[in-house]
């Protein structure tokens, strides 16, 4: 699918051409203009694509938040059960 974005060169070449601008020139400016302000607009698909990657580390670091929730509570019962067996001697 082709993106389709405004950029109006031939206004922007008639203005700088009322602002004194010969028109070889403002063609020339207009024509650079559009290919550097359009090289940075995001796309639907670029944003889509980036949506889904943030998701995914967010998902991944709340895994991992989990599993390192889980090893410590792991680790606290075992020194709990070390301290109770030596409170219990």
């Amino acid at each position: 699918m082709a993106n389709a974005y405004a950029f109006d060169t031939l206004g922007y070449a008639r203005a700088l051409e009322e602002a004194g601008v010969e028109r070889r020139q403002s063609e020339a400016h207009a024509t650079a203009a559009r290919s550097f302000i359009l090289a940075e607009v995001a796309t639907k698909r670029d944003i889509d694509s980036l949506r889904t990657e943030l998701n995914q580390k967010i998902e991944n670091s709340r895994l991992t938040t989990i599993i390192a929730i889980g090893g410590f509570n792991a680790a606290l019962l075992a020194a709990a059960s070390v301290i109770f067996k030596m409170m219990s001697q």
